[in-house]
This record gives C-alpha cells, sequence and structure tokens, in this order.
C-alpha cells in the first residue's frame, strides 16, 4: 500500500478504538462497549498495519485489543492498595 490515506486511516482507526475506552467512564456497562470497540478497532488496525508492513504500528494494535483488561488490572491494583490502607 503506498500513499498517504492507509496512514490516515489506520490513525483515524487507531483514535476511534482510544475514545472508546471512555465509555468505561461516562455509561453504565460501559465497559462492554469499551471492551468490544477497542477489540475490533485493534484487528482492524493490526490488519491495516501488516498491509503497510509496519511492525510498531502492529504493536500498538496489539496493545490497543489489550488496552480494557491492562485498564480493568490496574483499576483492581488501585483499589487493592486503596483497600489495604483503610
Amino acid at each position: 500500500m503506498k500513499g498517504k490515506l492507509p496512514y490516515i486511516t489506520y490513525w483515524v482507526v487507531f483514535t476511534a478504538g482510544l475514545l472508546s475506552l471512555s465509555f468505561s467512564f461516562l455509561i453504565e456497562y460501559g465497559f462492554i462497549y469499551a471492551g468490544f470497540l477497542a477489540f475490533l478497532c485493534g484487528f482492524f488496525g493490526a490488519v491495516l498495519a501488516i498491509g503497510l508492513k509496519e511492525r510498531t504500528l502492529v504493536v500498538l494494535s496489539v496493545l490497543l485489543v489489550l488496552s480494557p483488561f491492562l485498564m480493568l488490572y490496574f483499576i483492581d491494583t488501585i483499589q487493592g492498595y486503596l483497600s489495604n490502607l483503610l
């Protein structure tokens, strides 16, 4: 793939996936929506990155797929530390 359009498309999809994580804090049961949208955007971003032959973009897409789980891990860890303080 040549030109700027595939890169622009990748970054639009990636940004949409990152913004979907805000659903976790904005609406009830938003984590389900955020996880689903982050997975879809990460998957399509990885496909685009493989087509562009950009390894760093593939890694970013994989991190986007894993981001809801990482967010849950960090929230659980912070709650564990705070409960030990009280």
